[in-house]
């Protein structure tokens, strides 16, 4: 591997880490978040950070619909909005 690549094939591509991404949100975000809503807010959380620092993400409308979908069914008694 060149000197110039780092571990992720990109020189200069240092994303954060999950971690540091939740913090700044719930930093940011001055409403209190209920319980009932913090597991599927953690996990779309952790799933946009993935798909943010992906250097290979295309939007594709259908893979976004059927994650939602799945995310629905997973967690029936939350509304999820596409």
């Amino acid at each position: 591997m060149p000197a110039s690549m780092s571990v992720w094939g990109n020189a200069g591509f240092n994303p954060p880490v999950v971690e540091e991404t939740k913090r700044k949100f719930i930093h940011g975000y001055k409403k209190p978040i209920a319980g009932l809503y913090n597991t599927v807010l953690q996990e779309l959380l952790v799933q946009m950070h993935f798909i943010r620092h992906n250097l290979s993400y295309e939007y594709n409308e259908v893979r976004r619909a059927v994650k939602h979908l799945a995310l629905a069914e997973s967690h029936p008694g939350v509304r999820v909005w596409l």
